[in-house]
């Protein structure tokens, strides 16, 4: 019997998204290698004084998933977005969003001009 290896299990909360709103650089990275992304990205994140990240996943978009060592290098990837110039000028890291369905409360309960972060 052959056994394969575990894939890694991937936590969400150390996955950053970016997404590429340049096609002609969506293109280009297409047939770069993630191992190439990972370095080239890694040079210039240690460069601002982050922990390395441990992986790159190309999505199915062709937007980039950058996968962080622990929680506390992803926070820090987060509030500095320099770093994400390496994948092209118009790179920009995605806010996760969560839809919540609520039933039984009455929609004029809630005071949707008031919005708290």
């Amino acid at each position: 019997t052959l056994l394969l290896p575990a894939k890694p299990t991937i936590n969400k909360e150390q996955e950053i998204i970016v997404r590429l709103n340049d096609q002609n650089r969506k293109a280009t990275l297409k047939d770069v290698p993630t191992d190439t992304i990972m370095k080239d990205l890694n040079v210039r994140i240690e460069s601002l004084g982050h922990y390395p990240i441990r992986a790159v996943k190309r999505l199915p978009s062709g937007d980039i998933a950058v996968l962080t060592i622990n929680n506390d290098a992803t926070d820090k990837l987060r509030s500095d977005n320099r770093w994400t110039s390496v994948l092209g000028n118009d790179a920009r890291m995605v806010t996760r969003t969560y839809g919540i369905m609520i039933n039984g409360v009455r929609v004029f309960d809630f005071d949707m001009g008031k919005k708290k972060r």
